[in-house]
């Protein structure tokens, strides 16, 4: 579960917006190497366009889908994962429902580089939900210890297609309190075009029940 603090700006221009999202995002293990997850998310957007200013809310995200990994990596040996998520468009608060719904298929793979470094990178395509046409996706993650419980990690990430290519950025920490408990703290900005982008401010709080 989180929070997210995000604007967005444009250059020479008084044209901004920003927002305040929670996410609840839940995912339990069918197998050892098998999980199906589910994940909503709530907003308030505030928006301002030549002076006149709009706010709206509500329930933004309906995420279902499931991950499979194909290999564990333990051992300090690589990873290799898969997953397929389905934004739904229904049941969301009509200002951000989409019209279709929206896929994503993601392949995930690690490995360490060094003993204190490791490399994920994730490779895959994405509907937005509006578009018959899917755009590619990309994720370069490093991650590296800080301190004793503390890691760190720098990303670049972007959505490809139609003549385009996404560069954002994202940086964060991760406090491992105990075996089933972290707490993540990130920052980012996102290029949306020449003249135009956005940041954001994540904070997190992920735990594992376990079942017998």
């Amino acid at each position: 579960t989180g929070m997210t603090y995000d604007g967005k700006f444009q250059n020479n221009s008084d044209n901004t917006g920003s927002g305040f999202g929670y996410l609840l995002s839940l995912r339990y293990g069918l197998t050892e190497t098998f999980d199906v997850r589910a994940a909503m998310a709530i907003r308030r957007d505030k928006i301002t366009n030549q002076g006149i200013e709009e706010s709206f809310g509500g329930l933004n995200l309906i995420n279902l889908g499931f991950r499979w990994n194909v290999i564990d990596g333990k051992g300090k040996g690589p990873a290799l994962a898969f997953q397929q998520d389905f934004r739904l468009n229904t049941g969301t608060s009509e200002v951000y429902r989409l019209s279709n719904l929206a896929p994503r298929t993601l392949m995930f793979f690690g490995m360490p580089l060094t003993p204190w470094l490791s490399l994920v990178t994730n490779l895959g395509m994405t509907w937005d939900g509006e578009s018959p046409k899917p755009k590619g996706y990309y994720t370069l993650n490093l991650s590296f210890p800080v301190v004793d419980k503390l890691g760190g990690f720098v990303e670049v990430y972007g959505v490809t297609g139609d003549n385009i290519f996404g560069v954002n950025f994202d940086t964060g920490v991760g406090y491992l309190v105990n075996n089933d408990l972290q707490l993540d703290l990130s920052v980012g900005f996102v290029s949306l075009t020449e003249y135009a982008g956005a940041y954001f401010v994540d904070g997190g709080v992920s735990w594992r029940i376990k079942h017998k």
